[in-house]
């Protein structure tokens, strides 16, 4: 901020907009890049825009004033979308059994990621360009080692035809893990064929009967050859009343939790104590999201979903109304990291719940739309923040906690289980869940 002079005056207004024109550009390539993913795979397309975001966020470095700067971040937001593909594939390369658990790990790294951006320009560098010229050669470094440790998602593979493909990457998957899977055919018949499920552990034969690899078992029915030639897009996702309206309740309750998560992390600047301290334990209220896998489990992912909403929404309506004093400001920290626990457990199963929903045909597409449209809270944020009643700047936690009702009530409404149910793989099966709250 002082390196920019945007302490006072119109250019304070630029703070919060640098800001903001990540998440601008965030939004743009979930309109115009979230569908390579569909077309040329999960894998590919992570890799090639983790590289190009690599670069922008090196010419970031090089920003000679705060126009540049708002530039290059917006650049940086626009092909930040590939780590979205990387929760795709990873919720893809397992089954039911592991969804939710899968999704919550992959998201938990992104707490260990804000942790090391907070400690290390607190102690290793001296200034934000070598900490973005480190966070951009790690990013570099990790693509090797992605392409070639991680395989092609076999659901994208069987979804445009390529069986060979599919098949391949899942016995080698299967090799991996112990299972023989030497008898595995993907053959399409005339109309929807189950896959062969023989696929048991070849180091326990007690256990052999009963130990079905989930990657393969969950691919049980794929679209038949026609249904590989047809083009589906996003509308295809608003092609009837049912599926336009639960794509869109679907898009606002991730818009509304992550206004609140954003706006939180954002809000840690008007409250007292360190603000390394204070960003720290924000990253650390992604742990508590793990615990919740358990609970999921247990009550599904809707009635979990609409709790954890309404649980942070009363936290955020007690924040501004305490007092600022010694004791009151410890309060708030507590009342604070504890809305931002609930929060970001709800955001950490949203994705998870957002990705059962949607069909493998279009599940990059589908879940790129709910972020995008989610970018407009981030990008509010800032702004929301600088809402202010006398000497109290925390006003914007009323926002936060009207939005947290509203996602919870929407969620009710128009949502759908989907705890101990199959990946959906076509847009018919999708039109039919969204209708009818239930799969055929």
């Amino acid at each position: 901020m002082s390196e920019f002079d945007l302490a006072c005056g119109y250019r304070s207004f630029l703070k919060a907009f640098s800001t903001s024109s990540f998440w601008f550009g965030f939004f743009l390539s979930c309109i115009f890049i979230a569908p390579f993913s569909d077309k040329f795979g999960r894998k590919t397309s992570a890799a090639f825009l983790l590289i190009c975001q690599a670069i922008t966020t090196t010419l970031t470095i090089f920003s000679p004033n705060i126009y540049f700067y708002i530039l290059f971040r917006t650049l940086s937001g626009f092909l930040v979308i590939g780590t979205s593909k990387i929760f795709v594939l990873a919720m893809e390369l397992v089954g039911k059994r592991w969804a939710a658990s899968t999704g919550t790990i992959v998201q938990l790294f992104q707490c260990f990621g804000e942790i090391f951006c907070a400690l290390s320009g607190e102690i290793l560098f001296e200034s934000w360009r070598k900490q973005a010229l480190a966070i951009a050669v790690m990013a570099v470094i990790s693509v090797p080692f992605f392409l070639v440790l991680v395989p092609e998602s076999p659901r994208w593979l069987i979804s445009q035809g390529r069986l060979n493909d599919a098949e391949k990457h899942l016995k080698w998957m299967a090799k991996l893990n112990c299972k023989d899977a030497s008898f595995l055919n993907l053959q399409v018949s005339n109309g929807l064929q189950p896959l062969n499920k023989k696929i048991i552990c070849a180091s326990s034969s007690e256990k052999g009967d009963k130990t079905i690899n989930e990657t393969s078992s969950l691919l049980e029915k794929e679209p038949n050859k026609k249904s590989f030639r047809k083009k589906d897009s996003l509308f295809s996702l608003f092609a009837t009343k049912y599926s336009a309206i639960f794509t869109i309740s679907t898009a606002f309750c991730c818009l509304a939790i992550n206004l609140i998560c954003h706006g939180i992390r954002y809000a840690v600047q008007g409250i007292s104590g360190d603000l390394v301290v204070n960003t720290c334990l924000l990253a650390l209220t992604t742990i508590p999201g793990v615990l919740f896998i358990f609970v999921v489990e247990y009550f599904g992912r809707k009635y979990t979903l609409a709790f954890l909403f309404l649980l942070s929404a009363v936290c955020s309506f007690i924040v501004p109304l305490i007092p600022y004093s010694n004791l009151g400001g410890n309060i708030l920290i507590i009342f604070t990291m504890t809305d931002r626990c609930f929060a970001q457990a709800a955001i950490t199963l949203f994705y998870v719940y957002a990705s059962e929903v949607f069909p493998t045909t279009l599940r990059s597409t589908g879940l790129s739309f709910c972020i995008a449209v989610s970018r407009f809270g981030p990008f509010l944020a800032p702004f929301i923040n600088e809402l202010k009643v006398g000497s109290n700047n925390l006003i914007g936690f009323f926002v936060f906690g009207a939005c947290g009702v509203l996602g919870s009530l929407v969620l009710m409404i128009f949502g759908v289980e989907t705890k101990g149910k199959s990946l959906i793989s076509t847009v018919e099966q999708y039109h039919y869940r969204s209708k009818f709250k239930t799969d055929q």
